[in-house]
């Protein structure tokens, strides 16, 4: 009897001991668990790229250089607002190529005079392409680019974008300027400032051949004077033949012969007297 008890004891006992071990490789997982979780809720997540702030183009060429003659000209045709909507609406973005005030200045007083409404829209938006465009975006450059004026104009008011060495130009078809400073570079919106109006070869057609360089003038000997006429033919004179040539020695010989007959004259006249 005193036997069961002591092995009921130390049954009892192990029991109790692996409920012990249990509980505490239990607690454990439950305190790793909720630190998991708790390390889990602690990480911070990334905040979502910031989108790119709105293009105000009015702002920018008012203040970024001498546009104003091409910023008036865009709103003179209602399209301030067209630009702004390519740059900021779209994922595309906008690049533009801005002529300075001084590129105006230079045209030809009747250039921009003559254009009707829509052709100076075409111009204006020939300026323009439809994407951001970096610098590096130009090197190897796929041409021909489409601008906004190209539309469904059939390839009208392309433009060929090269870059040599750094420098990048831009032809318009009819003029060619290379990009002269980075006005702005900034997603969604490019501008660079470029030192010629990029007139349309839709427009004005293709630039004038530059005319044949004038021939050299062919050297004519000049004709010979009277006097070395004269030098000529006094050659073969004597060195010391008088100055004035045969003529002045013939008057010469000719006085002294008439003075002789007339001294013969009067010496018979003398003697006639004398008889």
């Amino acid at each position: 009897m005193k036997n069961s008890t002591a092995v009921i004891q130390i049954v009892a006992c192990l029991v109790l001991m692996v409920g012990i071990v249990g509980g505490s490789y239990s607690h454990g997982n439950l305190m790793v668990s909720l630190a998991a979780k708790k390390s889990h809720k602690l990480t911070p997540t990334p905040a979502p790229a910031p989108a790119p702030a709105p293009a105000n183009l009015t702002d920018l060429l008012t203040v970024t250089g001498p546009f104003s003659t091409f910023l008036s000209l865009l709103q003179a045709s209602d399209l301030v607002t067209t630009l702004q909507s390519q740059a900021n609406d779209t994922e595309q973005g906008l690049t533009i190529f801005v002529p300075s005030d001084p590129a105006f200045s230079s045209l030809p007083k009747k250039t921009m005079a003559n254009l009707t409404a829509e052709q100076k829209k075409a111009l204006l938006l020939a300026h323009c392409l439809p994407k951001y465009y970096t610098l590096e975006n130009f090197q190897n450059f796929s041409n021909p680019a489409n601008t906004m004026a190209t539309g469904n104009n059939g390839g009208k008011y392309n433009l060929n974008i090269t870059s040599k060495n750094g420098a990048v130009s831009v032809s318009s078809g009819y003029v060619s300027a290379p990009i002269s400073s980075t006005v702005r570079v900034t997603d969604p919106l490019a501008l660079y400032m470029v030192g010629k109006v990029l007139l349309p070869e839709a427009i004005f057609g293709l630039p004038s051949p530059s005319p044949a360089p004038a021939p050299s003038p062919v050297s004519v000997p000049a004709p010979a004077s009277e006097s070395s006429s004269h030098k000529g033919s006094t050659s073969s004179l004597p060195e010391n033949a008088p100055a004035g040539g045969p003529s002045t020695h013939s008057a010469a010989s000719f006085l002294s012969a008439q003075q002789s007959i007339y001294l013969i004259l009067a010496v018979a006249a003398g003697s006639l007297l004398l008889l």
